[in-house]
């Protein structure tokens, strides 16, 4: 205000036509400040708002343009307070009830509404792209459903689900699920004086009794129960990876009658199995299978990437896959006194160096895996060859390309809904 005030010492009064006019700060709401200019001779001449308010609304356009600003970085209350107090603006900047309600009022109507619309576009989209692929289409489609939490470790308070379509990577629709609700918690309670007037225009954000490690399964149920009245499409093709209770919940809930829904495996995650297994068998068996000559980790993870190299490059044909994968076993397990390299394929570029060096007429590289080793990953390799696992393998689905648009599509989908809600009616 010092800047104002010696500004303003060089001007007159309009009333005594006398200087010295100075610049008061008097109240102060959030980032919103009204000034008084005052006369050394008249007193207080005339007040004013650093900032308009909104339209039809008592709040600040400094204010909400604030909180929007917070929404759009993923911060809330405190960290605008600490953001106006560093910059030597506001050592208070907004009160808690001030930013929550402001949140209510301005975003969460725009934000509900921009999201809508956002899963009606993307219906309508995969809609077309499914007639493209196939003029018969009606309403059945594959996809992709995630997961996720507020914190790790079965403790959140706070799930999210979403189902994203298979083929074009857009969400169709998320539900966000809570089991707590702090309004809840510190509000007045049954037989308090405030109860029924707090009681009436509270809303509870609790939504589901669940615990944090059952709200993915209920989530699921949510959105699929919803498809059919939300946007006409039944989600009958679910890509998941090796959790298999939200696909279980979902059959036995019968969410769309008659009609079943087929699970078909993440690919990337079946892939993992091989690589968690051999771990396994290292960690608990008597035997020493770890080491020089032995499962290491490098061949670990060589053998989970054959596994899953097996897996793709025969992803239409499961006979194929069980031989390719069946392959990488015998060629790894094979002795020199036993070479078994019968299912690997021939020439100078094959990837079996035996079967190189035979084309190429070169010596034998020299086997050195024990017996023990190869008995005790035997029972793995038949177990990821099994044939219903690798019919839900084919057509190579992964959920990697669907997944990763979650992250970013919604925080883009929110970004508009707040920039929405804090342009929208701003004061000239």
């Amino acid at each position: 205000m010092n800047i104002f005030s010696i500004v303003l010492n060089f001007t007159v009064c309009k009333q005594c036509l006398k200087g010295g006019m100075t610049v008061q700060e008097s109240t102060k709401l959030g980032l919103a400040t009204k000034l008084e200019v005052v006369c050394s001779s008249c007193g207080t001449i005339d007040k004013l708002w650093t900032s308009p308010r909104k339209q039809d609304s008592q709040a600040f356009d400094v204010n909400v343009r604030a909180i929007a600003a917070m929404k759009q970085i993923g911060k809330g209350q405190t960290a605008l307070n600490d953001f106006w107090a560093a910059m030597n603006v506001s050592y208070r900047g907004l009160h808690h009830k001030t930013f929550q309600k402001r949140l209510k009022e301005t975003f969460r109507k725009p934000e509900a509404t921009a999201l809508d619309k956002f899963y009606a576009e993307s219906a309508t989209a995969v809609i077309t792209t499914y007639k493209k692929m196939d003029p018969t289409f009606s309403k059945d489609v594959t996809v992709v459903y995630d997961g996720t939490w507020h914190k790790c470790g079965h403790t959140s308070h706070i799930g999210v689900g979403a189902v994203i379509d298979f083929y074009t990577g857009l969400i169709l629709d998320a539900v966000v699920l809570s089991n707590h609700c702090l309004g809840c918690q510190t509000g007045p309670k049954p037989g308090d004086a405030a109860y029924e007037s707090w009681q009436e225009h509270h809303v509870c954000q609790k939504n589901t009794d669940a615990k944090s490690g059952g709200m993915e399964v209920e989530a699921a149920l949510t959105l699929f129960k919803r498809s059919i009245s939300k946007h006409g499409l039944r989600y009958t093709t679910l890509v998941s990876d090796e959790d298999s209770r939200t696909f279980s919940a979902l059959t036995e809930e019968n969410v769309f009658g008659l009609v079943p829904i087929v699970k078909e495996e993440c690919l990337n995650h079946v892939q993992k199995r091989m690589g968690s297994a051999l771990r396994n068998i290292v960690q608990k068996s008597d035997k020493p299978l770890s080491g020089k000559g032995k499962l290491t980790k490098a061949l670990i993870d060589k053998l989970t990437d054959y596994y899953g190299w097996a897996l793709r490059n025969n992803s239409s044909d499961v006979t194929a896959m069980q031989r390719a994968v069946m392959a990488t076993y015998r060629h790894i397990t094979s002795t020199d006194e036993d070479p078994r390299h019968d299912l690997c394929p021939v020439g100078a570029e094959s990837w079996c160096r035996h079967r190189a060096a035979e084309a190429k007429g070169e010596p034998q590289p020299r086997h050195n895996l024990p017996d023990y080793v190869a008995e005790a990953m035997l029972a793995i390799y038949q177990r990821l060859s099994h044939e219903p696992l690798l019919q839900r393998c084919l057509g190579v689905k992964t959920q990697n390309a669907s997944v990763i648009p979650l992250r970013s599509l919604v925080a883009d989908a929110k970004r508009a809904a707040l920039v929405l809600g804090c342009c929208r009616n701003s004061s000239a």
